[in-house]
C-alpha cells in the first residue's frame, strides 16, 4: 500500500464545500490514483503474462476501470 498527496495546484481544483467551482471531483482523483498505481507497478515489474489487481472501493472508479461499463 502506498499513499500520494496531490500537489497543491491539483488540491486547489478539487470540488468541495469551500470550493464549489472546482473542476475535479474525488472520483477523478481516485481514478487517477488507480492509473498511477498501474503505471508505477509497470515500471517496477515485468507485467507480461501477469495478472495484477488494484483494490478500490470507489464505485465510479471501479466502473470506469471495467471496459464497456460506462459511456
Amino acid at each position: 500500500m502506498w499513499r500520494l498527496e496531490w500537489p497543491p495546484d491539483i488540491q486547489a481544483r478539487l470540488v468541495s464545500w469551500s470550493n464549489p467551482q472546482g473542476d475535479l471531483t474525488i472520483n477523478d482523483l481516485e481514478m487517477a490514483g488507480l492509473l498511477l498505481h498501474y503505471l508505477v507497478l509497470e515500471l517496477l515489474v515485468d507485467l507480461k503474462h501477469e495478472h495484477v489487481a488494484g483494490w478500490c472501493d470507489n464505485t465510479s472508479t471501479v466502473s470506469w476501470a471495467r471496459p464497456m461499463t460506462s459511456s
